[in-house]
């Protein structure tokens, strides 16, 4: 509530005796009720925007502060990009032979050309990253920075000439608000539909000058929760705060114990004789004039005269440490989608059961990582690449591509493989769903990372190496079970 309307309402209470008060502090739903308990949770509605773009540069570099200083974000971050990119999500171009002549051919030149253009001096325009570490890049700026930007390059290569520029968004220019008539959100131009239409980078990190990009060469990857959203949120906007807490807490419980462990010997001196001089003098030499500020293992320390060493008992009952480490990185992973043993690798408690329970929600979590990667990024990444090669020459294709490119582009991305958590009782699982009539062989290769095609072709190439071995050495062909 801002100053204005609590004046008002503060003058409108005080004429009216407090009636005023009394209709505003009810209300139909009991969490919009306003009361003395919850004066300081007003909060307005408004344009997503300006809700929240003042606080996404902080609460985007107190993330990557404890991104690269607290070991579980550490944990959780890795976890999450080992399931989701892992070894590398890679391509399978299927155009259908039914709308394609020599389907096949294409799919395997296009396979080809792509299994080239993803090396590092062909896909990154510095030359450092591969597909794969692009992915893995990706996520990591989601997860910490709650988004990133993908600059897509035309150069001079004669093969490749489309290249990827990975982009991180403190390079967007916040101070511009408009353009013409065209509104400009922490960097984002959009048109009266809402449609982002341009982005607004700085030449340098720190420069006062930008220049405008169409958004069509920019690839903004990030995943809005309103629609009013134009830029991401760092995903440890809810657990900031514990985070913080966990660490200090863990710092504070380190740093007792070690004074605690510590052996250390102080040594009183008594009053000595003499004249008050000497007794100052004396009182000089015999202790140390330099105070006290940490304890450390076998010090030995003389006191000046008066002075005693008097520690701080705590009032901690019982091993609370473990009790509120298990909470916090509870709440932590509450906050970040994933489950508690996968935070914290402990499967101490776990059995069979719970374990795949919990394996099964994080694979949900995954899923959608996953879904978001291919729709917003590998997507657009891989049409464009088609639309590259095209126009070097290096694919050549009929004459409707440009008018018909959805017959064309048809990507099948194969996902990492994933461990199961009891592989016997998995497949058993997954066998009787199959005779069930409840799942296929497709979706079940596809679980693991495989594509069924590719492992009936190995098959029956096993097959004829095996009979051509067995032919010359002399030996009868195995007969194959059906």
């Amino acid at each position: 509530m801002n100053k204005i309307a609590q004046t008002l309402l503060w003058t409108s209470n005080v004429l009216t005796f407090g009636a005023v008060r009394k209709v505003y502090e009810r209300a139909f739903y009991e969490g919009a009720k306003q009361t003395r308990l919850n004066r300081d949770f007003n909060i307005q509605n408004n344009h997503f925007e300006l809700q929240a773009s003042a606080d996404r540069d902080m609460l985007r570099a107190r993330a990557r502060w404890l991104s690269a200083n607290n070991p579980i974000c550490k944990s959780i971050d890795n976890s999450i990009i080992k399931n989701v990119v892992g070894n590398g999500i890679s391509l399978q171009s299927r155009i259908n032979k039914n709308e394609v002549k020599n389907a096949e051919d294409f799919n395997n030149k296009i396979e080809t050309l792509w299994n080239e253009f993803i090396k590092k001096q062909n896909f990154d325009v510095t030359g450092r990253a591969s597909f794969r570490k692009f992915q893995k890049m990706l996520v990591k700026a989601k997860l910490v920075d709650g988004e990133s930007l993908i600059n897509c390059i035309w150069t001079k290569d004669k093969k490749f000439p489309l290249k990827f520029q990975l982009i991180e968004v403190d390079q967007l220019d916040i101070s511009k608000k408009r353009n013409n008539d065209n509104t400009i959100f922490s960097g984002v131009e959009i048109d009266s539909f809402g449609k982002p239409i341009a982005y607004h980078l700085k030449t340098e990190v720190n420069s006062f000058s930008s220049k405008r990009f169409d958004a069509k060469n920019i690839i903004h990857f990030y995943d809005a929760e309103r629609v009013t959203q134009y830029r991401g949120i760092s995903e440890y906007a809810q657990t900031i705060n514990n985070l913080k807490d966990f660490q200090a807490y863990n710092d504070s419980e380190i740093i007792k114990n070690r004074v605690l462990a510590s052996f250390a010997t102080f040594i009183k001196t008594s009053n000595v004789g003499g004249n008050i001089f000497g007794d100052k003098k004396l009182a000089e030499k015999s202790g140390s004039s330099d105070p006290i500020k940490e304890i450390t293992a076998g010090m030995i320390k003389y006191l000046r005269p008066g002075e005693e060493v008097a520690t701080v008992q705590s009032n901690q009952l019982g091993n609370s440490y473990n009790d509120f480490i298990k909470n916090t990185i509870r709440i932590i992973s509450a906050g970040r989608d994933i489950s508690y043993e996968l935070a914290i690798r402990d499967y101490s408690q776990v059995n069979f059961s719970s374990a795949r329970a919990s394996l099964i929600q994080d694979n949900k979590r995954f899923d959608d990582e996953q879904i978001l990667l291919v729709e917003d990024a590998l997507n657009p990444m891989f049409e464009m690449f088609v639309d590259s090669v095209v126009l070097s020459g290096a694919l050549q294709v009929p004459n409707d591509y440009w008018s018909n490119k959805e017959k064309y582009i048809k990507a099948v991305w194969i996902m990492p493989t994933r461990e199961w958590v009891d592989p016997l009782k998995d497949i058993k699982s997954i066998e009787s769903e199959i005779k069930l009539g409840l799942n296929s062989r497709t979706r079940a290769a596809a679980g693991k990372g495989r594509n069924f095609e590719d492992i009936i072709e190995e098959q029956i190439n096993e097959e004829k190496l095996i009979a051509e071995k067995r032919k010359k050495a002399g030996l009868e062909p195995v007969l194959v079970e059906e």
